[in-house]
This record gives structure tokens, sequence and C-alpha cells, in this order.
């Protein structure tokens, strides 16, 4: 277990989040995680790789960029639909 975060960042193939770890966390490292979003974007519990770690400007936080091991075109799918109401909203 590494602690709770914070979602930064979300695509269709991985997230950004910010985390103050109860450990340290490796690059290349497989971690079994839960996220859940807002009611657009289906929650996600599954196996994400470290594919980077940066300090934050929170004390003690890190923020991991992670990315899906699994595929999940349901996600990706509610954010392209989540982008195109935005743009429909500010071109009217």
């Amino acid at each position: 277990q590494i602690g709770l975060g914070i979602v930064l960042d979300l695509s269709g193939t991985g997230m950004r989040m910010r985390v103050v770890p109860m450990r340290e966390i490796l690059l290349g490292e497989l971690l079994t995680i839960e996220a859940r979003f807002s009611n657009s974007i289906p929650s996600y519990k599954g196996l994400v790789e470290v594919v980077h770690v940066f300090p934050s400007r929170v004390p003690d936080a890190r923020i991991l960029g992670l990315r899906f091991v699994d595929e999940r075109p349901d996600i990706a799918r509610a954010i392209r639909s989540l982008d195109y109401r935005r743009r429909g909203r500010s071109a009217a």
C-alpha cells in the first residue's frame, strides 16, 4: 500500500497523481490502485506501472506518472466524450 492520493491528470493510457507515500516508490514498479472519478468517468481498479516519480510542492508528497497496464477503452471514451461536450459549449 502506498497511501491515498489525488488524481491531477487523466488520459486514456494513464494518470498523474499526487500522493504522500507510506514507503519509497520505484520507477517500473507495478501497483494495484483504486481511483474514483466524477460520475462521467468510470472508476478504475487495476494494475499500473510507475513511469515517473517527481517531487511535489506539497511537503513529503510525490507526483507519480502511472500507466494503465490493462487497456481501458471505456475511460478513453468517457474522456473524449467530455472533451467534445466541453468544446461544444465553448463554441455556443
